[in-house]
């Protein structure tokens, strides 16, 4: 462990708690470095400090990924609320099994599959079905931007895949789909997850990506198995869809449907999360100051792309 001053474009902090390697396992990488954004009592992330510097006035950061599935963006302090429409629907953090809450963990309320081929991947089954996927009992989902993919129990997984009419892959067994000729079908039915009161739902186009496998272009499945804990991982495969605002004040992640276009004009805003309760509108309309370049004494809101610096672990995008 060490400390360095971090800085991104003209936002700086320093004595920034860093790890060193002494071996690094890739030769080339696409990352300058990792920028941790979770929260730990005894350790002072990049967000904590720029916090006690008094660099920012409202303790939340929120995340966009564009339609590319490679860029996007992160804006600390604030909302872009050109990036997503529709409602803000807050979670509170729940505490993970000691009792503490160190993480973006959200409790899972439910798993269901809707408008499924009875006969699985029967393009021509003309009877759906729906089903309810079920899971060990307190089961929680850590939101993980730097995850590539949705972690979950193996056998929980499993079941997802199963019923949706995926085949395990044979060249790697942990991970189901289908050979399906550069185009993801459509007929997998949706899959709804709810996190607290927040219901999530993701179509085949975004749930499913093409991956090469054995010169066969595959539809696979992100539903991937990871161990047998009580815990999901919520990756990118699903988060991508919507924008997400990570609130360190009120210990809360709010979800809002994404706008993924490339071209969007900024439009930022206070993000004072009591200012759009769960399940109410966040008016662009509210007098928030949105002047990037405000003082200390009024708000700061800085923006950077996703490109320039990762979030938390490697980003790695399908699809």
């Amino acid at each position: 462990m060490g400390t360095d001053l971090v800085g991104i474009s003209d936002l700086q902090v320093d004595k920034v708690p860093i790890i060193l390697a002494n071996n690094f396992s890739e030769a080339e990488s696409f990352l300058d470095g990792i920028l941790g954004l979770g929260f730990d009592s005894k350790t002072k992330t990049f967000l904590d400090l720029l916090l006690d510097g008094k660099k920012l006035t409202s303790p939340i950061f929120s995340v966009y990924i564009d339609e590319t599935n490679v860029n996007g963006g992160v804006t600390f302090g604030g909302i872009d609320t050109a990036r997503y429409g529709g409602f803000i629907s807050w979670n509170p953090i729940v505490p993970d099994i000691s009792g503490t809450k160190s993480s973006w963990r959200i409790q899972l309320s439910s798993i269901k599959l809707e408008s499924v081929p009875v006969n699985g991947s029967d393009l021509n089954s003309a009877q759906l079905t729906s089903f309810d996927i079920p899971f060990p009992k307190d089961m929680t989902a850590l939101v993980d931007t730097g995850s590539s993919l949705a972690l979950f129990p193996v056998e929980v997984a499993n079941q997802i895949n199963t019923k949706l009419g995926l085949k395990p892959i044979e060249s790697n067994p942990k991970t189901y789909g289908i050979p399906c000729n550069n185009t993801i079908p459509t007929h997998f039915g949706t899959v709804t997850i709810k996190l607290g009161q927040t219901t999530l739902s993701f179509t085949p186009s975004e749930y499913l990506y093409l991956a090469p496998v054995d010169s066969i272009v595959y539809c696979n499945s992100g539903f991937t198995g990871l161990g047998n804990n009580q815990t999901v991982i919520l990756g990118n495969v699903l988060l991508r869809k919507y924008y997400q605002i990570y609130d360190r004040a009120h210990l809360k992640v709010g979800f809002a449907k994404a706008n993924r276009g490339v071209s969007v004009n900024n439009s930022f805003v206070n993000g004072d999360s009591t200012k759009s309760p769960n399940g109410t509108w966040l008016d662009s309309n509210e007098k928030f100051m949105t002047n990037t370049d405000a003082s200390s004494d009024d708000f700061n809101i800085f923006s950077m792309p996703l490109v320039t610096f990762m979030l938390m672990i490697p980003l790695i995008f399908f699809g």
